[in-house]
């Protein structure tokens, strides 16, 4: 009993003095191959079982998930091969876990918010995979591999999910903007009745007072005769005159920034107090954002709304003609402007690459020296920032492993800018002479799409 009550206040204080928020960038706390670790992971299993409620479900994964990885970048880098594939494998479990919890969570802002925050976490996790990949031996190269083709799926599916959820957001927005317009042109139907009605009792005349006749006097009465006064004629209908509408002024100035890792046109609305409706339309006319402005959002005079090019966050849009149009919500249009987006246009121009032999499990070789990177230069030539998802390399056509890609040190580019665009490869290349060929790709609203593609000639060493 004294044993196992010393027991149990150890990994009580265990429990205690682990960090509350570790993460990849902070501190890795109990790690892999101490004996305290599996008490660590029975504690959060506990934990998650008695955590009733989804959401909160789905942030105490992505914390431990964050651990986890920590925890791969501690024992990293003491070559640590088991120890590196256990904290890896946990990763996954925590990842898989809050993907799925997600989809519990039935309010739909909050879904999107949760997986808005998969979607980021699992972006800086593949960064940070890519890091612990180039410290890693060898042997525990394929399951960082695993790991980063896991964290890309969650995060693409994440992304989907986001882009549905904001589908039928949009769906709602548009079913309000009918009623609206049903109830306007109601609205309208009865006014011009009421007009028609004015009119017509316009044109009426109006009625002639009516005179009572005086009785003649008998001659048996000789008294006299009292003659009754004139009833007073009806006084006239009132006349109804509808009241104009109060005439609002605004003032609108716009701009294309970018807002939340999206390309969005900027809206400041100034003016008196009154509703708005701002509608973003594409080339082919259909809506691509709305947003609306309420009497509230006007009373200090000022407001500034965001309407997105595209459905998808770090995802370009289609080039073309936008067209803004603000309406009051009776319909009269106060304010309209296109703008004309050329599209996000990167060029890589030029490239860093040196070659160290390589010579361990029966091979020998080469393999790109600083840590396995492979740095290139890009430029965007196009009007709006540049949203970069990953580097395709092959060499001679022989595809280098593709999943390193996501290890990028940019992943936008400003227009005009030039930036280094960083990416990982660990296979063995045999001396000679190659053809490198390095696609950049990126998402066109939602489609993943090759932006640009760079060849040149490359010796090996």
């Amino acid at each position: 009993m004294k044993t196992f009550l010393i027991t149990l206040a150890l990994i009580s204080a265990v429990v205690l003095i682990s960090p509350a928020s570790a993460s990849a960038a902070t501190n890795a706390g109990v790690k892999p191959g101490s004996f305290w670790y599996g008490f660590d992971l029975a504690f959060e299993k506990v934990n998650l079982f008695f955590t009733f409620n989804s959401e909160n479900k789905v942030k105490k994964a992505l914390k431990y998930a964050d651990e986890r990885l920590a925890e791969a970048e501690a024992v990293a880098e003491n070559n640590n091969t088991d120890a590196v594939k256990t904290a890896i494998t946990n990763y996954e479990g925590n990842i898989a876990f809050a993907a799925e919890k997600s989809k519990d969570v039935s309010d739909k802002e909050k879904a999107k918010a949760l997986l808005t925050s998969i979607a980021d976490n699992t972006s800086k996790h593949q960064e940070i995979l890519a890091d612990v990949l180039a410290k890693v031996p060898d042997e525990a190269k394929e399951a960082i591999t695993k790991a980063i083709e896991v964290s890309r799926k969650e995060q693409e599916e994440a992304m989907k999910q986001i882009a549905e959820l904001k589908g039928e957001v949009e769906q709602l927005k548009k079913e309000v903007d009918e009623l609206k317009k049903k109830d306007e042109e109601r609205q309208a139907a009865e006014i011009k009745k009421l007009k028609k009605e004015v009119e017509e009792l316009k044109k009426k005349p109006a009625p002639t007072p009516t005179q009572t006749p005086t009785p003649t006097p008998t001659p048996q009465t000789p008294t006299q005769t009292q003659i009754p006064a004139p009833t007073p004629s009806p006084a006239p209908a009132p006349v109804f005159q509808p009241q104009p509408a109060p005439a609002y002024s605004y003032n609108v100035e716009t701009s294309v920034v970018d807002y939340k890792d999206a390309v969005a046109i900027q809206a400041t609305v100034t003016g008196n107090k009154g509703a708005l409706n701002l509608i973003l339309s594409g080339s082919n006319k259909s809506t691509v954002d709305t947003d609306y402005i309420s009497d509230s959002d006007m009373l200090d005079g000022s407001e500034t709304k965001w309407l997105h090019l595209q459905k998808y966050a770090e995802s370009n849009p289609v080039s073309g003609i936008y067209t803004l149009i603000v309406k009051e919500f009776g319909g009269r249009e106060v304010f309209r402007k296109e703008f004309n987006i050329a599209g996000c246009k990167p060029t890589i121009t030029t490239h860093a690459l040196s070659w160290k032999p390589y010579l361990g499990s029966g091979q020998y070789g080469y393999q790109p020296d600083n840590y396995g990177l492979i740095k290139f230069t890009a430029r965007n030539d196009g009007d709006i920032t540049c949203y970069i998802r990953w580097i395709d390399i092959s060499l001679d056509e022989k595809p280098f492993v593709a999943v390193l890609g996501n290890a990028l040190s940019k992943k936008s580019i400003a227009p005009g800018e030039t930036a280094q665009v960083t990416v990982g490869y660990t296979d063995i290349v045999y001396a000679g002479n190659y053809t490198l060929t390095a696609k950049l790709t990126g998402q066109i609203d939602g489609v993943l799409k090759t932006l640009t593609t760079y060849t040149t000639s490359v010796s090996v060493p």
